[in-house]
């Protein structure tokens, strides 16, 4: 899933993403949860923008306590902020961040299963929650 793909792109990581890459990683972001609004509504903090100003004006400390804080919540949203901060993390060169991110994101995608999923899952007639 794409949790791999940020840990091994973690380890391959510029030191900071180029506003090309950043560029591309939120029109992919975008496109991922366009028409989802009703089921997934994308909140202000999980804003591409946002997301990357958060990145690059904290701490890597508060960064980490981000992480936590994300992963605790399990709000409706955590899987859609964890991911878009997991990969906005590995674009600025935050290696070990990022991993912690993408296994934090595991650990919500086990606990709350992930919505594009089921939205895939809803559109092929299965319906579910993926939790099995």
């Amino acid at each position: 899933g794409e949790e791999r793909v940020v840990r091994a792109r973690a380890h391959q990581a510029p030191l900071r993403g180029s506003e090309e890459e950043h560029a591309r990683a939120e029109a992919e972001h975008m496109s991922r949860w366009a028409g989802k609004q009703g089921k997934v509504t994308i909140v202000g903090t999980a804003s591409y923008k946002h997301t990357l100003m958060r990145v690059r004006t904290m701490s890597e400390a508060a960064l980490g306590r981000r992480i936590q804080a994300i992963e605790r919540a399990k709000g409706k949203h955590a899987v859609v902020k964890m991911r878009l901060f997991a990969r906005v993390l590995c674009l600025e060169g935050y290696e070990d961040l990022a991993s912690d991110a993408a296994d934090a994101l595991a650990r919500l995608i086990e606990l709350l299963g992930d919505p594009g999923e089921e939205d895939e899952a809803a559109e092929e007639g299965e319906g579910g929650k993926g939790k099995e």
